[in-house]
C-alpha cells in the first residue's frame, strides 16, 4: 500500500499477452464509490520478459515494485517454458499517466545452481524462494557492483 492507500498487485494469467499483469486498486473517492483498478503493466510482451506472477510485490521507497515471475527470463535451459522465470523491478512512470517500465534483475536457470521458476514472494527485494534445484531452494539477489 502506498500513502495514498493504493494497493498493488499481479495476476497470475491474463493481461495484454495472457501472462499476467501488475495492477493498482485506488481507494473510493466517496463513501459508496468503488474501487478503481488500472493495470499498470502486462507481462509477456517478449520472450525475455517476465510471464505468470506468482507472489506478492513488494515497495521500495521510491515507490518501485518488486517481484519474481514463473516464466520468462534468458534461460533456455527450462523445456516448455519461456525462460525459467525471473525477478523484476517494474518504475513507475516520470510523469503521471506515463507508463511504468519493467526491468529483469535477473533470469533463473541460466546455471544449474541458481534455482528455476520462483514460486514465493520476494522476502525483502533481495531473497527469494526457487522451485529447483530443490523444493524452497533460497536465492539471494544482490546489486550489481557497476
Amino acid at each position: 500500500m502506498d500513502a495514498k492507500g493504493n494497493l498493488y498487485g499481479a495476476t497470475s494469467w491474463g493481461g495484454a499477452h495472457d501472462a499476467g499483469s501488475a495492477f493498482e486498486l485506488s481507494p473510493p473517492t466517496s463513501a459508496k464509490g468503488k474501487w478503481t483498478e488500472t493495470i499498470l503493466y502486462s507481462f509477456g510482451a517478449s520472450n525475455t520478459d517476465g510471464r505468470y506472477y506468482p507472489g506478492a510485490l513488494i515497495m521500495d521507497a521510491k515507490g518501485n515494485l518488486y517481484g519474481t515471475t514463473e516464466g520468462g527470463g534468458t534461460s533456455t535451459s527450462c523445456k516448455g517454458w519461456h525462460g525459467c522465470g525471473t525477478a523484476f523491478e517494474l518504475s513507475p512512470p516520470a510523469t503521471t499517466g506515463g507508463k511504468w517500465t519493467e526491468k529483469v534483475l535477473y533470469s533463473f536457470g541460466v546455471n544449474a545452481s541458481d534455482g528455476q521458476f520462483p514460486n514465493l514472494a520476494l522476502i525483502d527485494a533481495k531473497a527469494i524462494c526457487t522451485e529447483r534445484p530443490g523444493p524452497g531452494a533460497l536465492a539471494a539477489l544482490a546489486p550489481s557492483s557497476n
